[in-house]
């Protein structure tokens, strides 16, 4: 399955030939039927590549199924419930990917944005932090604490300092 794997990873990223990309994911999963990693990149395929999140949300549900220690189905299932702006279900995923793999500063920084649009800035905040320790060369974590600072708690002097931080790397 390794092989049909990869070629569907080069059809959908490098090619944007997502219909090719998904017939092979599919061929990997005929050999192994239990590969969440085959689910989750369909999912991934049907997100990015043909802009369907249904079929997505379907796919990442299928891997986190099969394997529940797995972050990224729960990480990718987050991102579509953050675009619908179903805010409390993206960080609920969130959450979950986290509490898989606590090192992964992008599922911090991910989780940051819903909390801040339900106006919880000390746990958006706390996420911005979390994701500097895990990353301190991430300049985004800098600049969207930076603009939490300034735009949501008025506090110039901190956002000041975390864009001059962005500035650094």
């Amino acid at each position: 399955d390794g092989s049909y794997y990869n070629l569907g990873i080069l059809y959908g990223q490098n090619l944007n030939e997502p219909e090719k990309a998904i017939a092979e994911f599919l061929k990997a999963l005929e050999i192994n039927p239990e590969s969440s990693t085959a689910l989750n990149n369909i999912g991934v395929t049907y997100q990015n590549n043909l802009e369907n999140n249904e079929k997505a949300l379907e796919y990442y549900f299928k891997a986190a199924k099969i394997d529940s220690l797995k972050p990224y189905p729960y990480q990718n299932i987050a991102s579509i419930y953050n675009d619908q702006e179903k805010y409390e279900k993206s960080i609920e995923y969130y959450s979950k990917a986290i509490a898989i793999d606590s090192t992964v500063s992008h599922f911090y920084y991910n989780r940051a944005t819903p909390y801040e649009a339900l106006e919880l800035y000390d746990k958006a905040e706390a996420d911005y932090l979390k994701a500097i320790e895990l990353d301190p060369d991430y300049e985004w974590s800098y600049i969207n604490l930076g603009d939490l600072y300034g735009i949501n708690l008025n506090e110039p002097e901190k956002a000041i300092a975390e864009f001059l931080k962005a500035l650094e790397i």
